[in-house]
């Protein structure tokens, strides 16, 4: 009984070994998992700020767009006020009256 009993504790002593190195190789991809997700952290984070820089871009465009877009209509309206300024005076005094005007 003396020998099984040396047998269990050999076992157990390469069973404890195996249990050590497989703990160790466990925190080592633990480690490397955790280096990765801070990895992926930090370029969320700039993706984030890209998208916000996007979207700041993006505003500043539409705004520059209603701009332009209330400067023509301003334009078109300034046109058509000449046009009928024009329309007025050539009913009057003909083209040549109108044009002396511009």
């Amino acid at each position: 009984w003396v020998e099984s009993l040396a047998q269990v504790v050999r076992t157990a002593r390469a069973s404890e070994a195996k249990a050590v190195s497989s703990m160790g190789i466990l925190q080592g991809d633990k480690l490397m998992a955790e280096g990765k997700l801070r990895q992926a952290e930090w370029k969320l984070g700039e993706l984030r700020e890209r998208e916000m820089e996007f979207a700041s871009l993006m505003e500043e465009k539409e705004q520059r767009e209603k701009d332009l877009l209330k400067r023509l209509e301003e334009k078109e309206k300034e046109e058509m006020d000449l046009r009928n300024r024009l329309g007025e005076k050539d009913k009057r005094g003909g083209f040549a009256a109108a044009s002396r005007e511009l």
